[in-house]
């Protein structure tokens, strides 16, 4: 590692503590561990460098034609979660006579999880070929490309937007 200052992921800590707070004492007993990069290869410092690295950024810019960072600590956020449910699962363990004490993940862990939807939407085939991370064309009227019957223009979280146009 660089001589870089590490910072913490606070966010992803901040969520995992807020939903460890009020659990069982068996959970309260396993300590969450949280970094950015985790077992990915790179060195990264930060939320943006995760999004960038993971391709969330890739994947939020696909109505807009580039990438552009979400403008939440989104990946911390799942991190967090995932923090806790390591925490949870792990707890469960010591019930059952395991001796449990650490749960790890990252930032990055939390990203991949996140944009893997995404990624097998991209690989998979269709019978008339290849499906396509670029996703529907973007409409003159922004990242909206769907329209309701009273002319409100909406964005879906789809895979397969089309499909919900009928």
């Amino acid at each position: 590692m660089s001589p870089r200052t590490v910072v913490r992921p606070v966010v992803a800590a901040a969520v995992a503590d807020q939903l460890l707070r009020h659990t069982a004492p068996g959970v309260q007993q396993v300590r969450p561990t949280l970094d950015w990069s985790g077992p990915v290869g790179m060195e990264l410092p930060d939320e943006r460098a995760v999004q960038a690295a993971c391709g969330l950024m890739h994947i939020h810019g696909r109505a807009t034609g580039g990438p552009v960072p979400l403008a939440v600590d989104y990946a911390s956020v799942v991190a967090g979660v995932l923090a806790a449910q390591g925490a949870t699962a792990a707890g469960i363990g010591r019930a059952r006579g395991l001796d449990l004490r650490e749960v790890r993940t990252s930032v990055a862990q939390g990203a991949l999880l996140a944009v893997g939807q995404y990624l097998a939407a991209a690989t998979a085939r269709e019978a008339d070929g290849p499906s396509s991370m670029a996703g529907p064309e973007p409409c003159a009227g922004g990242l909206a490309t769907l329209e309701t019957a009273d002319g409100a223009r909406v964005e879906l979280e789809t895979l397969d937007p089309s499909a919900w146009r009928e």
